[in-house]
């Protein structure tokens, strides 16, 4: 005869309440049955594993010794259950996630294709959106995760980083910060420049880093994607200020990318969620395909020489 899980459920019930009527009530089985359970137990082992006596029952030496043993065994049956309502949760589904534009044509497709070979059942919902608004969605419970910049401590929400780039100025070829290597932020001067609205957080890092210099900013110009204000770039209309990685997927604009430094701005990117609520197993998976994606995109190159469309446009 084998030991069968239920056998091994009710010995540590029973050394855990150390009663078998507890035990039984525990269990919601009747006594005679939990007993009959032990007695085929102890039948199989060839041991006693309970001393019994008028004032109740407590583990015998063998019983000690194979206690431990037993809790194991239940604690792996445990996660083995666990991790197969996982498994059977990525069979369909669908993953709700939210990004902005430049990372909507990049990474992300990349992951969703990976991701899409291992798990064809689960559909994969896409809101691109401005930057600004990626957050709200997280906290509004209206994404299961975003693909955002990092944004200042917030308890509700969980934040990882998983790339970083730098902030660069985008100029057309025949301005003259085209034929420099890097552009200081003390250079801009009175120079108009495109940059994205107040409520951005990439704004956010433009005006902080303005204001810890104490020098006034040109803004000719307050967009909503990044597209627009390299539009104006293009046009020498004005500098567009915005991540290195704006026109990393997109070479229909003829701009030049100059790094800016003095000081050298970082922006964090990361996998945001809701800090309260545990995220189904598809999204949990997903989650780490994006990590993964973004992590091992090799570091995007900083000389804009290097770059096939500022060679094209210088």
């Amino acid at each position: 005869m084998k030991i069968s899980t239920r056998q091994i459920l009710a010995f540590v019930t029973i050394a855990r309440q150390q009663s078998f009527s507890q035990a039984a009530n525990v269990l919601r089985v009747t006594q005679p049955s939990l007993s009959v359970l032990i007695r085929d137990l102890e039948q199989t082992l060839s041991v006693s594993v309970f001393d019994r006596n008028t004032r109740g029952v407590r583990l015998s030496q063998a019983g000690m010794q194979l206690l431990p043993t037993a809790e194991r065994i239940l604690s792996d049956l445990q996660r083995l259950e666990e991790t197969s309502g996982d498994l059977s949760g990525l069979a369909d589904g669908e993953v709700r996630v939210a990004c902005s534009s430049v990372l909507a044509s990049g990474a992300l497709p990349i992951a969703i294709r990976k991701f899409g070979e291992d798990f064809p059942g689960v559909r994969i919902v896409i809101r691109d959106t401005a930057e600004q608004n990626l957050v709200e969605l997280v906290r509004n419970d209206l994404v299961d995760f975003a693909i955002a910049t990092r944004v200042e401590t917030d308890p509700r929400i969980v934040q990882q980083m998983v790339q970083t780039d730098q902030m660069a100025a985008y100029v057309a070829p025949d301005h003259p910060f085209a034929a420099t290597e890097t552009i200081a932020w003390r250079q801009l001067g009175d120079t108009p420049l495109a940059l994205l609205d107040r409520n951005s957080p990439l704004r956010h890092i433009v005006d902080k880093t303005a204001g810890q210099l104490g020098i006034w900013l040109n803004t000719r110009y307050e967009v909503t994607f990044g597209t627009t204000a390299l539009a104006l770039a293009e046009q020498g209309l004005a500098v567009a200020i915005l991540p290195a990685n704006a026109m990393r997927n997109d070479h229909s604009f003829r701009c030049v990318r100059r790094i800016m430094v003095k000081p050298q701005t970082q922006r964090g990117i990361m996998l945001i969620r809701l800090a309260n609520r545990k995220p189904v197993a598809a999204a949990e998976k997903f989650w780490a395909y994006c990590k993964h994606q973004l992590s091992e995109e090799s570091a995007f190159d900083l000389r804009a020489k290097t770059r096939p469309q500022d060679r094209a446009a210088q």
